[in-house]
């Protein structure tokens, strides 16, 4: 909305009827947008007698506003011609980026679109462009190492076509490169596997230099190029794909599996750090079969460097079982009880010392060192009594983490298990889910009544539990 302001002039004074000021509002409108600096009529007015060097001081009052309102539309058919023109070559210029610009879909999605197997996730490659354009086309940078975008709609990444040179030890010792001068045969060069070295163009083009389309054929995890060797984290990689697709009938290449002992014999995989090998680990939990990422590791000699290197450690690693493991993974897709089942040849110090090395969520670690132990609590239901099931379930916080003591016997029963008839399973299951509800049974409120206070009623509670237990045992003639 237009503002009329007093102005100086001795010409432009209050005495213009206010049908003619409401008649000029009306065409200063159209320019409004483009003229944001043009805060009143007699102001516009003032800048028109600039612009076009109108001399008007003989003319009567009526005549000088009707010539002044002829010059407001001349003026305004002017700025509208100017912005269409401004507007076709913003609009010619962003075509010709866009032309210039092209986008592939690379990587997982095209694998696995290939495969069959489902996805969620989509990436794409940019290639002939620069950061600058992409935040000028409306995409929001989000890459710390190298350029990654978010599209505007979408949200998924966009990271420019880049080549990579390795610096220094380790998966961070890389420095980057990227401009419009990088090719696509460029970025897919520095892939890990083949079968992730395939990008698809707009039009539904596959584009395979390295043939990943032939080893998806044959099943076969094969390293792209010697560069393989300079990031350490797609030895983890690798060792997760083949977990991944061990279903399919995938297996990694013999030349790739002599790489990747080449790289621990050159130490690359001590410069591991611990939240990367975790994440890693993490994922391979979820994989159909887990076991295959850790035999993988031991196989290439990687395992070691991924856990602190005690004596006891590295022994137990020598003739580690994996059978909890495989077991674990048949009857549950929960990550939590498929780490505790791998930790759970390890002793419980160890596991202590493995899950603090590799900075291991709290929920894992907890697990993973209650499975092993009270495992012999499980396994000798004869020999339980009172304090034995009391320590289990305040060590379990069975009151206030009851979902944890399910998890606790889900892991024994896919560890513990595997030689036990399924009867004498789901026996000592529910026996131990009716000992919890007798510890769990305590009236509070009548204890209360009965007078008990303080550190008093805590003792009191104690004995109460250990009450229940022992009539319940009694009853169960345990």
């Amino acid at each position: 909305m237009l503002i009329v302001y007093k102005h100086t002039a001795p010409r432009f004074t209050r005495t213009a009827t206010s049908q003619t000021i409401r008649g000029l509002r009306k065409r200063a409108t159209r320019i409004n947008d483009l003229c944001v600096n043009i805060i009143g009529i007699r102001i516009l007015l003032a800048y028109c007698i600039k612009l076009f060097n109108i001399k008007i001081n003989s003319f009567s009052k009526k005549s000088k506003l009707a010539y002044l309102n002829i010059r407001i539309i001349s003026l305004a058919d002017f700025i509208s011609k100017r912005k269409q023109q401004l507007t076709f070559a913003f609009k010619k210029q962003i075509r010709k980026k866009i032309l210039t610009m092209k986008t592939y879909l690379v990587g997982g999605a095209i694998r696995d679109q290939l495969l069959n197997f489902p996805y969620h996730e989509k990436d794409w490659v940019v290639v002939g462009s620069t950061p600058e354009k992409m935040v000028a086309l409306g995409y929001t940078p989000v890459g710390k190492d190298f350029p990654v975008f978010l599209h505007p709609k979408t949200h998924e990444e966009y990271a420019l076509a880049r080549t990579e040179r390795k610096t220094a030890p380790g998966y961070k010792g890389f420095t980057f490169h990227t401009d419009k001068s990088v090719t696509l045969e460029d970025d897919l060069q520095r892939r890990d596997l083949t079968i992730n070295a395939i990008a698809q163009a707009d039009d539904g083009t596959l584009i395979d230099p390295h043939h990943g389309q032939q080893d998806i054929t044959d099943r076969c995890l094969r390293h792209v190029s010697s560069a393989f060797a300079e990031d350490p984290v797609r030895v983890l990689r690798v060792a997760r794909f083949a977990a991944r697709y061990q279903h399919l009938g995938f297996s990694i290449a013999a030349e790739t599996i002599a790489l990747m002992q080449n790289m621990v014999g050159q130490g690359e995989t001590q410069h591991l750090i611990a939240e990367r090998v975790w994440q890693e680990m993490q994922k391979a939990l979820t994989e159909q079969h887990p076991e295959v990422f850790f035999t993988t590791l031991k196989e290439c000699g990687a395992l070691s460097d991924m856990l602190p290197t005690t004596d006891d450690i590295l022994k137990t690693l020598t003739h580690y079982n994996i059978a909890p493991l495989i077991h674990s993974a048949q009857k549950t897709h929960d990550p939590l009880i498929r780490f505790s089942a791998f930790c759970y040849s390890f002793s419980n110090d160890d596991i202590s010392a493995i899950c603090r090395h590799l900075a291991v969520p709290n929920e894992y670690s907890e697990l993973a060192v209650l499975v092993k132990k009270f495992d012999a609590t499980y396994l000798n239901p004869n020999s339980w009594n009172s304090e034995k099931l009391i320590t289990l379930f305040q060590q379990c916080d069975v009151l206030r983490k009851p979902e944890r003591f399910q998890q606790l016997l889900d892991a024994w029963d896919s560890i513990l298990n595997i030689d036990i008839a399924e009867t004498e399973k789901r026996i000592t299951t529910e026996d131990l889910l009716a000992a919890k509800e007798a510890y769990k049974s305590v009236d509070h409120q009548a204890l209360i009544q009965q007078g008990f206070q303080k550190a008093a009623l805590g003792d009191a509670i104690k004995q109460k539990r250990k009450e229940l237990i022992d009539l319940w045992l009694e009853a169960n003639e345990k």
